[in-house]
């Protein structure tokens, strides 16, 4: 995964309790050389996070790929090896959700 994107004025967001950004940590982003973006805060919970943001990223699990998708870079969401998918992702698919699964069918 790589991206470059050309620097922005810095914004600012309340982070909703839908994502409408997928998210990475930093370390993740950098390993997956997911560079340039727009330098931005994410308003959490737990207060101010600097982080960025990078538009049009390819991005597949398993056979599922979807191309454009817009990442949120600096925010923990686990360990360095997780990430949350937001609705930039989970909009083209119907999701459904069972106990032990999810279940992502293309829309």
């Amino acid at each position: 995964m790589s991206a470059s994107a050309p620097s922005a004025p810095r914004q600012t967001g309340l982070i909703p309790p839908i994502l409408f950004w997928s998210a990475v940590g930093k370390t993740f982003g950098r390993q997956a050389q997911l560079t340039g973006g727009t330098s931005t805060f994410f308003r959490t919970a737990n207060g101010d996070r600097p982080g960025r943001i990078v538009e049009g990223i390819p991005v597949q699990i398993g056979p599922v790929e979807v191309n454009r998708v817009r990442i949120g870079i600096g925010l923990s969401v686990g360990d360095d090896n997780q990430a949350l998918l937001g609705q930039s992702f989970l909009s083209k698919f119907d999701v459904i959700l069972g106990k032990d699964q999810m279940v992502l069918k293309p829309r």
